[in-house]
């Protein structure tokens, strides 16, 4: 994989993460749905199913990520 291919990547995977937490927020885990993450980061459902196989795989991957780069929250 080329540097900004890699780079791509980050970017669309950060943008998952970060849709999949203000979604949660909005909705609740509960009405979370994989479609509605996919819109708010602008990428195709089978971009999110590609890195998560499910919304319970999905986000706690990303609270995980949010804990460690923002301590204290």
């Amino acid at each position: 994989m080329t540097d900004r291919r890699a780079s791509r990547a980050d970017n669309r995977a950060e943008a998952i993460m970060r849709a999949t937490l203000d979604v949660a927020l909005e909705v609740g885990y509960a009405n979370l749905s994989i479609e509605a993450v996919a819109a708010r980061a602008g990428v195709g459902k089978h971009t999110v199913y590609r890195r998560w196989s499910s919304r319970g795989a999905a986000h706690p991957a990303c609270r995980e990520r949010c804990r460690l780069r923002y301590p204290g929250l």
